[in-house]
């Protein structure tokens, strides 16, 4: 009983000797695509690449988050590295080559919402120097910094149909400019009928932004757009229904960058909602009656048709008057 007791101790601390020593095992870059694994958020010690070789490291990123790509060389006069970023059908998304001159180089993509959640991405290193066999002492930094939106962990869908549901507050935002594909922060909010809803976009000094706001038929209601860089947005809308509203901020100048927003819902005055609320009715109409808001019946056309036909008689009448006068 006690030689299988210490057999199986044995065992067991061999299998677990070995997971440790796996859990260890430092991260290697690959020579190809299919050979790279997903060792996370690490540091790639890669060391010396030879004139046209190329190492290719894999991780996963979800939507909310930057994949931070940053590249140690040893200073190497006439030698240049090439580093790309890849999607998982090693589609190309953000690309630089530089000389060593310099010892480090950074690379980042944002990723959009589109509903698909994590996603594997390549990253690869090459020597593309001209005068120079080798690059040395390379060393590569994968990692992830948070640039969800609104405090929410994720990122806001690009589309209606993944937009981010949330409560009237102060939140943070973030867009990406061209090395991403996080251009469109929808979200979600609901309202009560006759309530105001507000929205207020400060970007930093050198972005600007637009807004969209749209009803649960998701029909635009209002858009608004910056003068210069850096305008203060605002927008809002009387509801003329509960329901739920959607809130679109668009990056229009300016690269990746955060941007602070307010959304408000607050009741409005008497008389102020009566009348705000009756123009939104009008508007919003069944579909096939649209531009009838001169009337219920659509009456409001027909006068004037006949306003034109009477004018036009009258100067007819006018005019044979004065020929037959001549």
């Amino acid at each position: 009983m006690i030689k299988k007791l210490l057999f199986f101790f044995a065992a067991g601390f061999f299998i677990l000797s070995s997971c440790v020593v796996i859990a260890q095992e430092p991260p290697v870059a690959a020579t190809s695509f299919e050979g790279a694994k997903d060792f996370g958020q690490v540091v790639y010690t890669i060391g010396d690449i030879k004139k046209g070789e190329t190492r290719y490291m894999k991780i996963s990123v979800q939507p909310g988050k930057r994949l931070d790509v940053a590249i140690n060389v040893s200073r190497n006069d006439m030698a240049t590295v090439e580093a790309v970023i890849y999607d998982e059908n090693r589609k190309q998304l953000n690309r630089l080559n530089e000389d060593t001159d310099e010892t480090q180089f950074m690379l980042f993509y944002v990723p959009g919402n589109v509903g698909q959640g994590v996603r594997p991405y390549y990253v690869s290193v090459k020597n593309t120097s001209t005068y120079r066999d080798i690059v040395k002492n390379v060393s590569v930094n994968l990692s992830l910094a948070d640039v969800s939106d609104a405090q929410s962990g994720i990122d806001a869908g690009e589309d209606f149909t993944n937009a981010l549901v949330i409560q009237p507050g102060a939140y943070k935002g973030f867009l990406a400019g061209s090395a991403g594909s996080d251009h469109k922060d929808f979200y979600r909010v609901s309202v009560k009928r006759g309530q105001e809803l507000s929205v207020k976009v400060t970007p930093v000094s050198d972005a600007a932004y637009f807004i969209n706001i749209y009803d649960v038929n998701r029909k635009e209601i209002k858009q608004v757009f910056p003068e210069n860089p850096g305008q203060i947005l605002t927008a809002s809308w009387f509801t003329p229904s509960d329901q739920d509203a959607y809130i679109l901020i668009v990056r229009s100048e300016g690269g990746s960058r955060n941007y602070d927003f307010e959304i408000a819902v607050s009741q409005a005055k008497p008389g102020v909602e009566k009348e705000q609320t009756k123009k939104q009715e009008q508007k919003i109409l069944p579909p096939g009656e649209e531009g009838r808001d001169e009337g219920k019946d659509g009456s409001g056309w027909w006068i004037k048709i006949l306003v034109v036909i009477i004018a036009i008689t009258l100067v007819g009448v006018w005019y044979m008057k004065k020929k037959q006068t001549k």
